[in-house]
């Protein structure tokens, strides 16, 4: 599974992770930050940049359908406790799903708009 932290460096920002969903902006440019905050407003993730300093409150989706939030981990269409790591009541991560869902579908409509945007 991919944290914030990971699809970072992986899209190659420069941003350095001070824990988990922490990250120092200090060498990344101010375009690019611009550019990064506007997309994750776009996206609806719950975040705050102070003091060059980006905090993502969000939980972690992926196209797949596997999710994480603070309590719950849902993949092969099982839920998890993340605090036991035992599976537990598919209930207790339906109603996340209905938000991932809805996120996807607006990450889609982003996306698809930006390429639209593109072939003008």
């Amino acid at each position: 599974m991919k944290t914030w932290n990971q699809l970072f460096v992986r899209h190659g920002w420069l941003l350095e992770g001070k824990k988990e969903n922490v990250f120092n902006c200090e060498m990344e440019t101010v375009e690019n930050m611009q550019f990064l905050l506007d997309r994750l407003r776009k996206a609806r993730v719950d975040f705050v940049f102070k003091k060059d300093f980006l905090t993502i409150n969000s939980s972690v989706i992926f196209r797949d359908g596997r999710m994480i939030v603070k309590d719950y981990a849902y993949m092969d269409n099982v839920c998890y406790d993340r605090k036991t790591d035992k599976m537990t009541d598919d209930t207790k991560c339906e109603p996340y799903l209905e938000t991932v869902r809805q996120e996807l579908k607006m990450s889609d409509d982003i996306i698809l708009g930006d390429l639209l945007q593109y072939l003008k």
